[in-house]
């Protein structure tokens, strides 16, 4: 298993203490998406409506939107260091972009984050 994957459901996959790195593809009618002025947000969080976020990045932060037809999520190993959960237990994520006129949408919606312990520490 890769350290990162995301499923075509949308659950994402990951491992406690490894870099974190997921590059998604986005294409409108065959064309790369140019995300020039776009903003971009992702939180994971315990449950839907938990006010604790375990993970908030932004294209500041973490989300790298400079390559057209590709959103790049990257989180450091040290920050990927909270408790596995998975399965019905999962944790919970939603991706926001604001494109360049400022029109909002959530693109991947109460997700599954699977957050796995790996054997070696």
């Amino acid at each position: 298993m890769a350290s990162t994957k995301i499923l075509k459901d949308g659950t994402i996959e990951a491992i406690r203490g490894d870099s974190f790195v997921l590059s998604l593809k986005i294409q409108k009618d065959g064309v790369d998406v140019n995300f020039d002025g776009w903003k971009a947000k992702l939180q994971v969080r315990t449950d839907p409506e938990s006010e604790d976020k375990v993970i908030d990045i932004d294209e500041e932060s973490g989300i790298d939107l400079s390559v057209p037809g590709f959103i790049t999520i990257t989180i450091d190993k040290e920050e990927m260091d909270f408790e596995p959960r998975s399965g019905d237990d999962a944790y919970v994520y939603d991706l926001e972009m604001t494109d360049n006129n400022g029109i909002r949408k959530t693109w991947l919606f109460n997700k599954k984050f699977n957050f796995y312990r790996d054997t070696a520490r």
